[in-house]
């Protein structure tokens, strides 16, 4: 017997009250509970969308029935033009989870909508405290899953792509996908209408190279490698272009049965939707890796060696045979580098919060007395924060580059 629930939580509820009765048995026949983790029911759908401001009661309502009808799963909302006690609104209907970074009421504003049948559990939630990308950590049913959403806008660095995937990447998750709009076209001859030979710009290529990078795919790009489907229109311009984007690791491809490009209707963006079957991707190996870039590292190398030597000297003695002395020094040395690492990030770690700290105190000074003085010692202790978060990326974005 097949038993489908209106609610999660009556599910939920079935399942913990069989599990109290350890044995049901109904005319002298064991009662057994399975749950379905059939294709069909574990097919999530996702889409990503400019909506250019939902500020109004109205087009927000026309928003979310516009996603029920879609029958939208997760929803990665760009432009929302919302502060955070409005955010929280949009919590009804399908909707039982929203995750967001706020602006202003005027202008940018990012969220993640999780639909209320979804179990979705939250680990972590990143957010950027300009508007412009949120990124979540959760399970989802026993597995774990990260979620990128990402606006940038016109004339922000570049950098801000790398800074969002990085976060992205450090998550670990072998199911995750990124989404938003990026502003930018990825290949001009068949990304724009009508069609540029010229060279990308520099937050295309900075796309391209990070997700080269980070071993991420345009979805809809690898599904249609010569078709023209666009996603916002210039009226201004008279031209269309594809600037909003779906990306998953390559070893999650083949779980996405669909990528699909909506029609430009309530926005003058038109929706992206992915469908994919949650639970079929392929897993990362668990297998520890060494670091390269440690070779480099002259206090890793010192520390090393001075280990590594005191170790030999103690057990290379004639009582221990090298075959047992080799497998030891094996087991010894990976202990001795992960110990390293732990170490190296737990510094690294508690020098940024001291930063930020630092930097929240000298910004209050400057507000409260605004002289040369308090400006460049702020903007001092910024530049320390930003390098030190920018080396933090990049040493990301180069151990993913050695996976």
């Amino acid at each position: 017997m097949i038993v489908r629930f209106h609610h999660y939580s009556d599910r939920v509820r079935v399942l913990e009250a069989a599990r109290r009765a350890k044995e049901l048995r109904f005319e002298d026949s064991r009662i057994f509970f399975f749950q379905d983790f059939s294709s069909g029911t574990q097919r999530k759908r996702v889409c990503t969308w400019n909506i250019r401001g939902i500020h109004h009661p109205v087009k927000r309502k026309k928003i979310l029935t516009y996603l029920k009808k879609e029958e939208v799963d997760i929803a990665l909302l760009q432009e929302t033009h919302l502060k955070d006690t409005e955010h929280e609104k949009l919590k009804r209907e399908w909707v039982g989870q929203v995750f967001f970074s706020s602006f202003t009421s005027n202008s940018r504003g990012v969220c993640i909508l999780i639909n209320k049948r979804l179990p979705f559990k939250l680990e972590s939630c990143i957010k950027d405290n300009a508007g412009r990308y949120v990124v979540i950590k959760g399970h989802l049913f026993g597995e774990n899953i990260s979620i990128l959403n990402l606006y940038a806008p016109p004339g922000h660095p570049p950098a801000l792509i790398t800074k969002a995937f990085s976060e992205l990447a450090e998550l670990d998750c072998a199911q995750s996908f990124a989404g938003g709009d990026l502003n930018c076209i990825l290949d001009p001859c068949i990304d724009k209408l009508p069609a540029e030979r010229i060279n990308p710009t520099k937050r295309a290529r900075e796309t391209a190279d990070v997700c080269e990078g980070l071993g991420y795919l345009d979805v809809w790009r690898a599904f249609n490698p010569n078709n023209k489907e666009f996603t916002f229109f210039s009226g201004v311009h008279k031209s269309s272009s594809r600037i909003d984007y779906l990306f998953v690791p390559k070893a999650m491809l083949y779980s996405v049965s669909s990528c699909d490009i909506g029609s430009i209707t309530i926005s003058d963006h038109a929706p992206v939707y992915l469908k994919f079957s949650h639970g079929e991707a392929q897993q990362r190996s668990s297998k520890w890796r060494f670091n390269n870039h440690l070779l480099y590292d002259p206090n890793f190398i010192a520390f090393f060696r001075t280990e590594f030597q005191l170790f030999f000297s103690c057990n290379n003695t004639p009582d221990v045979s090298p075959s047992i002395l080799w497998e030891t020094c094996k087991a010894y040395s990976r202990g001795l580098i992960i110990s390293y690492e732990k170490s190296t990030k737990r510094k690294c770690q508690e020098k940024q919060r001291k930063l930020e700290l630092q930097l929240a105190e000298c910004e209050r000074a400057y507000n409260q007395n605004p002289t040369d003085t308090n400006l460049k010692t702020t903007l001092t202790t910024r530049a320390a924060l930003n390098s030190l978060l920018t080396q933090k990326a990049e040493q990301t974005i180069r151990f993913a580059r050695q996976k």
